[in-house]
């Protein structure tokens, strides 16, 4: 420390206004090289001390407190090299070479914004009509978000959620009404189309079991007699027994058929979350004995190493994933939101290239609310893409609501059991995930 207490004094006498916060960013090379990560609290109390001793010998007087404190959040930004140590000691799996995702965070590279990298497009480039090289497109664009980032230093979650997936070589496209900032709104839709038909044909029930269907949700409208209602849903099992589609609804009916109250009250996130989005998911993705959904947030921080939700694929001596899902209460402002989103894309694109999969698929709920979403590769880049919005009926009036939404649950549920199991044989190269690049930007509000 008396090296760093020489260059204190000197920094005192030369600086017109020597806060600490400047000392750092002046030298925060030298401090990275000069700690270890268990160390950190120590370095920062020492410093601060050094800090005060060297005004007072300077200056003749004890430094103002805005002048040497320095709050957590600054510390833990300039010494992100530090703090990453720190995390990734806590984050490897306790079972080597486990196909389990036990975190994001301990997958990735030490990166600098300023020593990021595009990769180049595929040789063969995806093409919209016959003018338009759309992986050439895209490439222009990562090369200008890059452009930026180094630029400013700073993200807005509100307005560069695509600007940061696009470092990622992912291509979000949320819904046939989304839009891409370097795309016109018909080239937006011709993508989205093409993207959602190389998903799987749209699932469609007959006509005659959407009416049996709807005829079991009319009659819980009308009697609200729960017994009867499961008579009925017995009655339309019967008849339809070798009907996948059929059956998917009806085991979205059964969990939610339970959890219906009379009057709307104000609900709590964690009672949304239990009552409502774990039965309606764990209908979906629960499709046999191996399959497990479930919550899994540890650590409620932007740098935690699981999503709010998971579904795990349990083999004799090994665990996949293959469905990642975030939760936000009612109201959740769109920066939360938009932070979550990126989280999803992000574990969707680790699963896929740690375990081969050729799809993944994803959901994020705000309230009753819930969307999907699948990640798919193509041409070499990730398109995570909007599949269904269904909103789940918490009280009996609204229950009958849920036969807007059974093409929707059945083709969830046959796009996950089709796409989201398949392994390639070749992945490629895989992208590094600039998630530790963001550390050291400022999140500007």
């Amino acid at each position: 420390m008396s090296d760093f207490e020489s260059k204190i004094k000197n920094f005192i006498t030369t600086t017109r206004s020597p806060y600490l916060i400047l000392f750092i960013i002046d030298y925060k090379n030298d401090i990275e090289n000069s700690i270890e990560s268990d160390s950190l609290d120590g370095f920062k109390l020492e410093l601060s001390d050094a800090y005060v001793a060297a005004y007072q010998a300077v200056k003749n007087q004890k430094p103002e407190k805005r002048l040497y404190d320095v709050q957590w959040c600054v510390w833990e930004k300039l010494f992100a090299a530090a703090e990453r140590r720190k995390k990734f000691d806590c984050t490897v799996s306790s079972k080597e070479g486990s196909s389990e995702i036990v975190g994001v965070k301990r997958l990735l590279d030490e990166m600098s914004i300023t020593d990021w990298k595009i990769p180049n497009p595929a040789e063969e480039g995806l093409m919209i009509g016959d003018e338009n090289n759309f992986s050439k497109i895209f490439f222009d664009y990562q090369v200008e978000c890059l452009s930026k980032f180094k630029l400013e230093q700073f993200y807005n979650w509100r307005t560069d959620l695509q600007n940061l997936l696009a470092l990622s070589s992912i291509v979000f496209l949320d819904g046939i009404r989304g839009a891409c900032s370097f795309l016109d709104s018909n080239m937006y839709q011709v993508l989205y189309r093409l993207i959602r038909c190389d998903t799987g044909n749209t699932v469609a029930l007959s006509s005659d079991a959407i009416e049996d269907l709807q005829g079991v949700l009319r009659e819980y409208n009308e009697e609200y007699d729960y017994w009867a209602t499961i008579g009925k849903i017995i009655h339309v099992h019967d008849k339809y027994k070798d009907n996948n589609l059929v059956n998917y609804n009806l085991e979205v009916l059964l969990s939610l058929l339970p959890e219906m109250t009379v009057f709307e009250r104000k609900r709590s996130e964690m009672h949304v979350q239990c009552s409502y989005v774990h039965n309606f998911i764990k209908s979906i993705f629960k499709v046999d004995p191996w399959h497990h959904p479930h919550c899994s947030n540890t650590n409620n921080n932007f740098y935690s190493t699981r999503p709010d939700y998971l579904v795990d694929i349990q083999g004799s001596d090994t665990t996949m994933n293959n469905v990642f899902g975030e939760c936000k209460a009612k109201h959740a402002l769109i920066d939360s939101c938009n932070r979550d989103k990126y989280r999803l894309a992000l574990f969707s694109q680790v699963a896929m290239q740690q375990q081969k999969l050729k799809s993944v698929m994803s959901f994020f709920s705000v309230d009753n609310e819930v969307t999907f979403y699948m990640m798919k590769k193509m041409n070499g880049m990730y398109f995570f893409i909007q599949i269904a919005k269904i909103t789940i009926p918490t009280i009996e009036s609204k229950f009958q609501d849920l036969g807007m939404h059974l093409n929707k649950i059945a083709m969830i549920r046959e796009l996950y059991l089709s796409h989201c199991h398949e392994k390639e044989q070749e992945v490629g190269e895989f992208v590094s995930l600039p998630w530790i690049v963001l550390s050291e930007m400022t999140v500007k509000k």
